[in-house]
């Protein structure tokens, strides 16, 4: 198969680029608990596949059926066990599945005290001195249980937690195990006087969150599928698979079904879709490794976090173009308080920043839109079509300025969005809005080609400390 390396092929380039000036926020809902796409920054960029298929109702890859036949029909508001079918990795919802979503409300459960991300109660302290982090409890956790009961603006609760600890800063991460295992909480600790934040929203977390997704496009374009973290939200409940955890890393695997589907390639036009409702294409199986490491510099202990996904193939596919992404939904009230900054290095040598997501915003380096009847949150988008080496995404937290530097093992194009009202509809309060990066991890521009068994794993490295550590690590700001 040919691979364009960090650029995603023309056709695909299009669409992406038609999604993020559409404003559709990848994965996350709306006030009236609908959701909205965006896998690809906030816009749609899924793509429908067909594996060597030519009718759009086929479902099917290379002659081996895979469709929605497989599920038992399950009513929405239940917990079942799943069918055993493995389950792929999704990417975070890309498309614009309004249409089916029923109204939730407008409040976040959390409340604004919990969406500013101060001291949230789910992720304290753990204290722990110098030690980097603790012990792995024991593997803990269902496997391939399906859960439909999370009506659609709910935050997903966090399941497994671990603290991991540099010179000036300590991390806690938190995923959900019963949805995918979506990064649910990531706490940014100041060490020398206890403050915390809380940054990544969780709310619609089946979309949000931290996950990876992906998206692809049948051979005859007939339809784009859209798939997020082994989890769902384009219905009015969220749904995923639960797996078993050895610290934050699933020991099996997950069957991937579809989000939501563009039919004739249109990204204009979704349909939802939910094993929980007998619907949707399944053709890969998904696994979550999330790690953490010491990095060691001149100005004390960073933390390296490597956030991995597998994806493993049912049965051989060839799709028209094949397009993986990792999302980092971030809680808009929490990037106010700390004073969230974006800073973009490219391998060409440009620099850019500090791009401040909590207001409207124009990256250099991108082609960025705000507002407009294409946008219905407001806000602003963007998408970094240059080869970028690192992102660094910059908060104060209590008095100290913590970095996370996002790279991958190559030259990567991203984008960038806010919304001002997707949970609710003030749009100067900050617990209405939502801000998402995507990292685009691998673009194949044409014969997207996968032999059943066949295990491809997709990684994005998070370096956090302070700026002083990361200059050091070769992330400079400046």
């Amino acid at each position: 198969m040919k691979t364009t390396g960090n650029r995603l092929p023309a056709q695909a380039l299009e669409m992406v680029s038609i999604l993020v000036m559409a404003g559709l926020a990848v994965g996350c809902a709306g006030e009236d608990g609908s959701t909205t796409d965006g896998g690809s920054g906030r816009r749609d960029g899924d793509g429908f596949p067909y594996a060597d298929v030519s009718s759009p109702d086929a479902g099917t890859a290379d002659g081996a059926a895979t469709d929605v036949a497989e599920i038992p029909d399950v009513p929405e508001n239940t917990d079942v066990p799943d069918s055993g079918a493995p389950a792929d990795a999704g990417s975070p919802d890309t498309g614009i599945v309004d249409a089916a979503a029923a109204d939730q409300g407008t409040a976040d459960n959390g409340g604004p005290a919990t969406d500013a991300g101060a001291q949230d109660a789910n992720a304290p302290d753990t204290g722990g001195g110098d030690s980097f982090t603790d012990p792995d409890a024991p593997p803990s956790g269902a496997l391939n249980d399906l859960n439909c009961n999370r009506q659609g603006i709910d935050q997903i609760p966090t399941t497994h937690a671990k603290s991991f600890r540099g010179s000036a800063v300590e991390i806690t991460i938190g995923i959900s195990a019963e949805y995918g295992g979506v990064g649910s909480e990531l706490v940014l600790i100041n060490r020398g006087n206890g403050a915390k934040l809380q940054v990544l929203e969780s709310r619609s977390g089946a979309g949000c969150g931290w996950q990876t997704s992906y998206l692809f496009r049948d051979p005859g374009g007939n339809q784009i599928l859209v798939y997020n973290q082994a989890a769902g939200n384009s219905t009015p409940r969220q749904w995923g698979y639960s797996n078993r955890y050895l610290g934050l890393s699933g020991e099996g695997w997950n069957p991937l079904w579809t989000d939501h589907v563009h039919p004739n390639s249109d990204f204009g036009v979704s349909t939802p879709t939910s094993p929980c409702q007998s619907s949707g294409f399944h053709f890969d199986d998904g696994q979550l490794t999330l790690t953490a490491e010491p990095a060691e510099t001149p100005a004390g202990r960073a933390i390296k976090a490597r956030n991995s996904y597998s994806y493993k193939s049912t049965t051989n596919q060839t799709w028209d173009w094949w397009v993986a992404e990792q999302a980092f939904y971030l809680k808009r009230a929490a990037a106010g308080q700390g004073d969230l900054r974006i800073y973009l290095a490219g391998r060409g040598g440009w620099r850019e920043g500090p791009i401040r997501p909590t207001r409207d915003f124009n990256v250099a380096h991108g082609q960025s839109s705000c507002g407009g009847a294409s946008r219905p949150f407001g806000g602003c988008e963007a998408q970094i079509e240059h080869d970028l080496d690192y992102a660094v995404f910059v908060w104060n937290v209590g008095g100290l300025e913590i970095g996370a530097a996002l790279q991958t093992p190559r030259a990567f194009g991203a984008t960038l969005n806010n919304a001002n009202t997707i949970y609710c509809s003030n749009a100067g309060d900050l617990n209405c809005g939502s801000i998402d990066w995507h990292t685009w991890v691998e673009r194949i521009d044409a014969n997207a080609s996968f032999v059943g068994g066949e295990v491809r794993t997709y990684t994005v490295d998070y370096y956090i400390g302070d700026l002083a550590q990361l200059k050091a690590l070769g992330y400079a700001i400046d």
